[in-house]
């Protein structure tokens, strides 16, 4: 049943969304809700995120794998729209930050940081982590991660 799910969501996905059509796919689940995710395993990957979209389908994620724990420093240079964020340890969610809009209060462009030490991080349409009750120690099944360089 999550084959023949995944592939319908799959063919949603690239029908719907603009996508990085090099690099790297995979399904990620976190409480049963599949995500179709990028991941960017090189710097230059992680540099350009998805900043330059228009925006990202209700299921569809950008995973940020990273080779130590370190607290992660992210900002919404380039973005067109808002995230969710999920910190994640060894595949377990450490902390999340919700809505985090393209510009700051001051006009300025938004950052956030990671709560604790990270070694991947989970970039979502906002409101996804409320929709899907997301909570802390929750498992993110499928992030086996390919080799980084």
């Amino acid at each position: 049943m999550l084959k023949l799910s995944s592939a319908v969501i799959f063919f949603i996905f690239l029908s719907g969304c603009s996508i990085n059509q090099y690099m790297i796919k995979k399904e990620i689940a976190i409480n049963n809700q599949v995500l179709i995710t990028e991941v960017a395993g090189t710097l230059k990957e992680q540099s350009r995120g998805l900043s330059g979209r228009a925006d990202l389908c209700q299921n569809c994620a950008m995973l940020f794998p990273y080779k130590d724990y370190q607290i992660r420093n992210f900002w919404m240079k380039g973005m067109e729209f808002s995230l969710d964020f999920i910190w994640l340890k060894d595949g377990e969610i450490a902390g999340f930050s919700e809505n985090i809009p393209v510009l700051n209060d001051q006009a300025e462009i938004s950052r956030v940081q990671s709560p604790s030490p990270v070694n991947q991080v989970l970039e979502v349409r906002a409101g996804w982590v409320r929709e899907n009750n997301v909570k802390i120690g929750d498992k993110a099944e499928g992030l086996e991660s390919p080799k980084l360089e």
